[in-house]
């Protein structure tokens, strides 16, 4: 079977055939102005399929951005409701068995910030300080 490409290659060294050595040439419902035409057909349906294309991508992208917006909305809307349902059991446990199979966010504790590392200069100094009883007098 021939691809997209070598039918184009093809199409074109036939119409190129119908405009020269056999130009007036017909064959029964097959000639340069059949051909010519139904290619036009092809181009014009190929460029409305990459229109329409385009246009699905667009849509996916604005249907991916809204599902996330209500995503945010009812994780908002459950935060609020596990706290007003917290002194009612009942309404607690309905609450938590809807969300159940829901992933919940988690809070990512903040990282722990380190302090500067010691410079190999103050680990030689403490390295070398005498020890503290010496230094005082003590044994």
């Amino acid at each position: 079977m021939p691809t997209t490409s070598d039918s184009h290659v093809l199409h074109a060294g036939l119409l190129a055939l119908f405009e020269g050595p056999f130009v007036g040439v017909k064959f029964p419902g097959v000639d340069a102005e059949v051909l010519t035409t139904q290619q036009r057909a092809v181009l014009t349906a190929g460029a409305r399929v990459e229109s329409l294309r385009a246009e699905l991508e667009s849509a996916r992208l604005h249907l991916e951005e809204e599902e996330a917006r209500l995503e945010r909305s009812v994780e908002r809307a459950v935060a609020y409701l596990r706290i007003y349902a917290a002194d009612d059991p009942k309404l607690s446990a309905e609450l938590e068995a809807m969300t159940d199979h829901r992933p919940r966010a988690t809070v990512v504790p903040e990282a722990r910030r380190r302090a500067r590392p010691r410079r190999a200069s103050e680990e030689l100094a403490l390295v070398a300080a005498p020890p503290i009883l010496e230094a005082c007098g003590g044994e």
